[in-house]
């Protein structure tokens, strides 16, 4: 699956994506090894630290009738359409479709 995903990350400064584009946001759980974790405790669902979460943009290109074709992939300030439109302007190109 991963040589899927790199020959889909190709160029990733030359063409911009077009056709259907699928965006979404996730979240990568990125924590530095040199760092002690800290004992766990029993808490609420609510209290979890969430500081090692960081947010990311994808966008990509859906082929029809199936597969998919180049992605974009950028971090992110925060899961906010404020973030996310700067990273659909530089990475979609202008008549391309990104149903909602």
């Amino acid at each position: 699956m991963l040589h899927r995903f790199r020959r889909a990350m190709v160029r990733p400064d030359r063409d911009l994506l077009c056709g259907t584009v699928e965006v979404d946001e996730t979240f990568l759980a990125l924590s530095r090894k040199d760092t002690a974790k800290p004992k766990p405790k029993r808490a609420s669902p609510k209290a979890h630290n969430r500081s090692h979460l960081v947010a990311v943009a994808v966008a990509i290109e859906v082929h029809e009738p199936k597969g998919f074709g180049r992605i974009r992939l950028r971090r992110i300030p925060g899961p906010t359409i404020e973030a996310i439109v700067p990273f659909l302007r530089e990475n979609i190109a202008p008549r391309s479709t990104v149903p909602h």
